[in-house]
């Protein structure tokens, strides 16, 4: 029975350190604001697996991020995954299992050739101090895709103005390819279908860029054709039919921490803790006669 009772104290201490999501970005003013300890946090779970608010957005079109899709005006429409609902030339989609909370924000195009196809946001230094380095990293993740060959993905550029754009680098994109001929929804969450941690450290010297002032605000941008690398054996021409979506953003001073572990994780750690406490029973025992 003492055995028993120390593996359940050792479960539970485990679950309790196990690393957790930082909390998300409450929606504010249209621009996020970036701390001085930590960082900031964006899940896009806050739009909910059927809704259609965008992170930010509270009533009408303002939201956190302004969509350029087709080279057309920025476009703020969303619209929950349906496979497809809404025209994919204009709208950007909530994207995600059917039902589940977890949430992702994207971008899906028919097009051909290399439309304009991005996704902005403000972020404010609030750390109380000039900003020469901060840590950018985001997991790009496929829901929606037609036929092969085909592939998409995700550039992060930075602007200290609003207008001119420095293209990151390498180090801070996530492409991929399809994974199937099937049209429609796949598993954004799948190993196949997701880069995780995208990004790390940017210097601002590295880039020949100033220091951001404190309250200063700055941009990142999330192009799904500015920049991109072009796959080995495919065309710019193919990278359509695929939507690629941006999660677990994370803007500090310091790495994006661990995420927690999945549900099912939690699901399986219980299930132990039941059956030790089961096996731990008292039972009841025969006497010789």
């Amino acid at each position: 029975m003492r055995r028993h009772s120390i593996l359940l104290v050792v479960l539970l201490l485990g679950i309790a350190a196990a690393p957790l999501r930082p909390a998300a970005a409450a929606p504010m003013a249209l621009f996020y604001s970036v701390p001085a300890t930590g960082g900031l946090y964006e899940s896009f779970d806050s739009m909910g697996p059927t809704g259609t608010r965008a992170p930010g957005q509270a009533v009408g079109p303002d939201s956190y991020w302004s969509l350029d899709l087709q080279g057309a005006t920025p476009r703020e429409q969303y619209t929950s995954l349906a496979l497809p609902s809404a025209n994919p030339a204009t709208d950007a989609y909530n994207g995600g299992a059917a039902g589940a909370a977890d949430r992702a924000l994207g971008l899906y195009t028919t097009s051909t050739g290399n439309p304009t196809r991005d996704m902005t946001a403000a972020f404010r230094n609030d750390t109380g101090a000039s900003l020469s380095a901060f840590h950018l990293e985001f997991d790009v993740e496929f829901w929606l895709q037609r036929s092969r060959p085909r592939w998409a993905g995700l550039q992060a550029w930075i602007s200290l103005d609003g207008s001119s754009w420095t293209d990151l680098g390498n180090g801070f994109e996530g492409t991929l390819l399809n994974t199937s001929n099937t049209a429609g929804f796949v598993d954004g969450n799948a190993p196949g279908n997701s880069i995780r941690g995208v990004g790390g450290l940017i210097d601002f010297a590295t880039y020949g860029l100033a220091p951001i002032p404190a309250n200063g605000t700055f941009w990142l941008r999330f192009s799904g054709s500015s920049g991109l690398t072009v796959p080995s054996g495919y065309s710019i021409n193919q990278s359509r039919n695929v939507g690629a979506f941006l999660d677990e953003l994370w803007v500090g001073v310091g790495p994006r921490p661990a995420m927690v572990p999945e549900a099912h994780t939690f699901a399986m750690l219980a299930l132990g803790l039941v059956g030790l406490a089961w096996r731990g029973r008292p039972r009841n025992r025969r006497t010789a006669a």
